[in-house]
């Protein structure tokens, strides 16, 4: 479903004159909530070695979500740049840029991370939310209850409540059976 289409079905739910760059506002929020609580699979960042061991971070990776890098089976621990004794494989960030040692020239390093969800914008209006699919409705019945929230109506509110509360077990149920350890690839250099 894409951002238009929860606009619209929000507004059959509930009558507002909220603008709809502060109803995407809370549906940006809900994106963080939803994902602190269903983490993004692992991507997989692919790229060649070279003699500087200065690497450019993927757009959707921030230090923070770096879990590992992999050179040739070896796993490279990613630690912060003020550790006094790192391991004998490393992995930092410096001024953005990652940073490999040692760094093992000619060689296919892969950058395991948590990618970043991207946010929804009033300015494009047919992109979908990164959450699953299958789940979109939750971000209509979120918006709805914060409206009613909004308007004091306690009634619809919990309404609201109720039927983001029973998708968000449904989703709980269903995507813990999925598990969360697929990696995909998003970028290769």
């Amino acid at each position: 479903m894409i951002v238009s289409e929860i606009l619209d079905r929000v507004k059959l739910l509930i009558d507002h004159d909220l603008t709809p760059a502060q109803v995407i506002a809370n549906m940006n929020e809900l994106t963080k909530k939803l994902f602190r609580k269903f983490p993004l699979p692992d991507a997989v960042c692919k790229f060649p070695t070279t003699a500087t061991p200065y690497y450019s971070l993927p757009d959707d990776c921030s230090e923070d979500r770096i879990r590992v890098v992999t050179i040739d089976g070896v796993d490279y621990t990613k630690v912060a740049p003020e550790t006094q004794t790192p391991p004998a494989n490393f992995c930092t960030v410096f001024s953005g840029a990652l940073f490999i040692s040692p760094n093992c020239v000619g060689k296919v390093a892969y950058l395991y991370y948590r990618p970043r969800p991207d946010g929804l914008t009033a300015s494009n209006m047919s992109t979908e939310p990164a959450f699953y699919p299958d789940y979109h409705d939750l971000y209509v019945y979120d918006a709805a209850k914060w409206i009613a929230g909004i308007q004091r109506d306690v009634d619809l509110r919990n309404n609201f409540q109720a039927e983001y509360d029973e998708l968000l077990k449904d989703a709980t149920k269903q995507l813990k059976k999925m598990g969360l350890k697929r990696v995909k690839e998003t970028i290769e250099w």
